[in-house]
């Protein structure tokens, strides 16, 4: 579903599956949408893989009445994908011709009605829904899914808090040690001086350690973080997905929420 509406409304088949639910689908579709919807479609054959040799427009000649039916409806605008070759890229670019040439013969570049709107609010409303209805599982899944990087965190913090505390006391003896040769200073003795500089360059050397530590542990945390909410947000898009998915190929939620 898209804002004001779809370019192009894709109806999803299975070669050699055209169930009873898929076929009252279909039919409440087309009658919420009326006549104007099927201007809009495009039949989609999935799994084209599966005619062995045999070519699509056999396969379509021999299809039955319903199928027919559906083709005559949508002027005939049918085309398969093969779901094991992932490197055709001309079917995707078949698909995008065929909704261009689509479109040029229409006076709007999408469709919309209200039974539209209505479908969309619905749907929108029926994934938050099925979120928290699940939110309990969602929450353990989560957690699963990012507790490496929690672990990965706690190991790496540890790490750099025992290099902190091992950098903590180098510092303090140089600095005693610099106030003690401080003390001596005025008696330029040479070697007292050397010994001065040698431990003042030290404890520079330990204050820019430190400060690259830091950035260190600050980029760890960020990408620690990134991660968990790239994990998180991937579960919550799968939940979602999945609640659109099985309301839009449910006849159910159609009648239910639409009308």
């Amino acid at each position: 579903m898209s804002s004001p509406g779809p370019h192009a409304i894709l109806l999803v088949l299975q070669i050699g599956r055209f169930t009873e639910e898929e076929q009252r689908s279909v039919e409440l579709i087309q009658n919420i949408f009326q006549s104007d919807a099927a201007q809009y479609t495009i039949l989609i054959f999935t799994y084209a893989d599966k005619l062995k040799g045999q070519s699509f427009q056999d396969f379509i000649s021999k299809q039955g009445e319903r199928i027919q039916d559906l083709l005559e409806r949508f002027d005939r605008r049918v085309l398969p994908f093969n779901n094991e070759d992932s490197e055709d890229h001309g079917q995707v670019a078949n698909l995008l011709e065929m909704i261009d040439r689509m479109l040029a013969h229409r006076e709007k570049p999408y469709f919309n009605n209200q039974a539209f709107q209505n479908m969309d609010k619905a749907l929108t409303a029926f994934q938050q829904e099925h979120l928290e209805e699940n939110r309990e599982h969602i929450e353990r899944e989560k957690k699963r899914a990012t507790a490496k990087w929690e672990v990965a965190w706690t190991d790496f913090s540890t790490q750099m808090g025992d290099k902190k505390q091992e950098a903590e006391e180098q510092k303090r003896r140089i600095e005693r040690n610099i106030k003690v040769l401080s003390m001596l200073a005025s008696s330029s003795v040479v070697e007292v001086e050397k010994q001065l500089k040698v431990e003042t360059e030290k404890l520079t050397q330990l204050e820019r350690e430190e400060n690259a530590r830091k950035q260190r542990e600050n980029e760890y945390r960020e990408k620690t973080d990134h991660e968990i909410r790239r994990v998180e947000k991937e579960i919550d898009d799968s939940y979602y997905v999945r609640a659109r998915q099985e309301a839009e190929s449910s006849s159910d939620f159609l009648r239910q929420n639409v009308w």
